[in-house]
């Protein structure tokens, strides 16, 4: 999800599947928007099998809107039952949740389940009405045809166990616990803060320690003295403090010291835009430092 601090446009794009996948891909088979000006953004990557489901609030999608001949259109008033029911348009994105369960095969029991999960530990009101807008949500979608079996696409697995969902961030912390990374020093940037936060939670509970310092100079040479005694260490950052680290990696190349180094990228020259990604640190990581060293560089 991209931050847009001045307004307008923001999307989440997922991709969920029964098999692995490796990339996001290009191709949208469902969009669901809240501003028609969204599908003509996104036109380009919609095929004649993709579902549109769209905020009609306002009325009708504008016959000059891009989407192609043969995909599905579905309009449904979020905003406008939000508001009507609720008094707050914010709940549109539960109640299109519920059509979004309804369309990749979710049952209507599961979706319950989930949101008790999700919104329980906001509080009794909360969850109830969320809960009151995923039952909405049910109903608008009887009312479009979108019934609890008729799942346009097949991407519910037959395995009945919880799946874990992380993001990177967290999955990146828990890999480094479970192979053995008992210390870890950090100082916050984003996007890479989450790392150390969570190690915050958890690391200390099997034996290891996080250390919050005051800049990323003092990070790596915590993390190079750590790893001097022999300690599986780690040190997380982005685009600018990597630049201020650049002395103690060469450190650590001139002295063959191991140490694992996460880079969660920004986009952007200088401090950039810490909320949108890029590769923009790849030449750092391989180049930087004065000097030439062996690094392996994932």
């Amino acid at each position: 999800v991209l931050s847009r601090i001045k307004g307008g446009i923001v999307t989440a794009t997922l991709r969920a599947s029964k098999d692995e996948h490796l990339a996001i891909g290009s191709q949208i088979d469902l969009i669901v928007v809240f501003d028609h000006s969204a599908i003509e953004k996104n036109a380009h990557r919609l095929n004649d099998r993709s579902v549109v489901i769209h905020d009609s609030s306002a009325g009708d999608l504008p016959s000059n809107s891009g989407v192609p001949e043969g995909a599905r259109v579905i309009g449904i008033p979020f905003s406008r039952h939000a508001i009507r029911v609720f008094r707050q348009d914010i709940y549109k994105n539960s109640v299109s949740s519920a059509v979004i369960g309804r369309l990749i095969g979710l049952s209507d029991d599961d979706m319950h389940q989930s949101f008790e999960k999700r919104f329980g530990r906001r509080g009794a009101q909360a969850l109830k009405y969320n809960l009151d807008a995923l039952r909405l949500g049910h109903e608008l979608s009887d009312e479009a045809g979108l019934t609890a079996d008729n799942g346009l696409y097949e991407i519910v697995g037959a395995d009945p166990h919880p799946q874990m969902l992380i993001t990177g961030n967290e999955a990146v912390a828990f890999g480094f616990m479970v192979a053995g990374g008992r210390f870890f020093a950090g100082y916050p940037i984003t996007p890479s803060t989450d790392i150390m936060e969570w190690l915050e939670k958890w690391l200390p509970k099997f034996g290891g320690i996080v250390r919050q310092v005051e800049d990323e100079l003092s990070v790596v040479n915590m993390a190079i003295g750590a790893a001097l005694t022999g300690t599986r260490a780690m040190v997380a950052t982005s685009g600018p403090g990597l630049s201020l680290m650049q002395e103690g990696i060469g450190q650590l190349g001139m002295a063959e010291i191991p140490l694992v180094i996460v880079d969660s990228q920004r986009s952007g020259p200088s401090t950039g835009m810490p909320t949108k990604p890029e590769q923009s640190d790849i030449n750092l990581l391989v180049y930087g430092g004065h000097g030439d060293f062996p690094r392996v560089v994932l």
